[in-house]
């Protein structure tokens, strides 16, 4: 005797509880029912890929295919594997399905990517749809700065897909940066050179800038270059938060000063400096001051000296394992004077570049 589960559902209630509550069963159902719009449309609420099961008449109905993408956008990458854009519905269904979310744009073949209109409704309904209009789209200003609206979108930044020239437009960067604070790590570095940016946006993203990094050490890896070689700003992140330093450019990683200032805050910062300073006994002793277990990137040396390692356990205790003085050499710190802990991975391209004193045309003055 057959299963009961492998029975027909021939009833159009028992049908819809049970579509209802597992779309997929809408292939256990009678062809009749199949064929019902209000049946089928209950199983794609639940998957959209149940559109396979509904019937082959269903699967081209115009009127069957606008609710379905009305209802679920993403219900058009089915419905375009069943009809031709000869369709007289193809246009008024890829719309619709944008309407409803823009993601589903990236269901649409490239020739529907270039058409304005449908590419102004999914970026209207959603910001991130950016990233499936066509080149010629992206380079669109009125279509960029419409992505930036959609408030349901705030996660990151539709800048992040416009084109290389609006990423450099002052006006697309500040209504961006409105839209999502994170919007400045896609800023054309051209923002910052020769003084093309005006003065409200670049105070705009500096003080995004350093608000992210009083809580994120992480905050200035994706600032622009120009703006990690700024020594005033730079110094004004470092007294803010020292482990900063990691993301400054590699001349400042080895400029006293600015080293100084970031170890004071904190300690721990030591590790993104230079060999040369980490055998400075005034940083050195300024880094264990504020936090003892900085001596593990001390030097040898400098592990060995007694009144370091003694502000060092005054600090923290738990820093006399790094204590060469009562310790053979066991293992620990065993690198040499001339080895780094840690490089920058951008460390050779910025290497050789200049430094701002702030003055510069990055714009921001002390």
């Amino acid at each position: 005797m057959a299963s009961s589960r492998t029975e027909i559902i021939r009833d159009k209630t028992a049908a819809l509880l049970a579509v209802r509550k597992c779309g997929s069963e809408l292939k256990r159902v009678s062809k009749d029912l199949q064929n019902d719009s209000e049946v089928a449309l209950a199983a794609l609420k639940q998957d959209v890929d149940n559109f396979w099961y509904a019937s082959p008449n269903l699967q081209t109905n115009s009127d069957f295919l606008l609710a379905a993408v009305k209802q679920n956008g993403h219900a058009i990458r089915c419905a375009f594997q069943r009809i031709s854009q000869h369709h007289p519905a193809y246009l008024t269904l890829a719309l619709a399905a944008v309407k409803q979310t823009g993601m589903a744009l990236l269901w649409l073949p490239h020739r529907l990517r270039k058409n304005p209109e449908i590419v102004m409704a999914a970026v209207q309904q959603h910001g991130g749809a950016l990233q499936y209009a066509s080149k010629e789209l992206r380079a669109d200003k009125s279509v960029v700065m419409a992505s930036f609206a959609c408030s349901s979108f705030c996660s990151s930044s539709p800048l992040e897909w416009a084109s290389q020239d609006l990423r450099a437009d002052s006006e697309v960067v500040e209504a961006a940066l409105e839209q999502c604070a994170g919007a400045f790590a896609y800023a054309s570095e051209t923002l910052f050179e020769g003084g093309t940016v005006a003065s409200a946006v670049q105070e705009k993203i500096k003080q995004i800038v350093l608000e992210a990094n009083k809580t994120d050490d992480d905050a200035l890896r994706n600032a622009s270059k120009t703006l990690r070689r700024d020594k005033t700003f730079m110094m004004e992140a470092l007294k803010q938060n020292g482990r900063a330093l990691k993301h400054a450019h590699p001349l400042l990683r080895e400029n006293p000063e600015h080293v100084l200032a970031a170890v004071q805050q904190n300690g721990l910062a030591l590790e993104y400096t230079t060999d040369v300073l980490r055998r400075n006994p005034d940083i050195v002793l300024a880094a264990v001051q504020q936090e003892g277990l900085a001596l593990e990137f001390a030097s040898r040396s400098l592990c060995r000296d007694a009144g370091i390692v003694s502000a060092a356990v005054q600090q923290n205790s738990e820093a006399a394992i790094y204590d060469l003085q009562e310790q053979a050499c066991d293992g620990i710190n065993e690198q040499s004077d001339d080895d780094s802990y840690w490089h920058s991975d951008e460390e050779e391209d910025e290497g050789n570049e200049d430094l701002s004193d702030g003055s510069s045309s990055s714009g921001y003055e002390s």
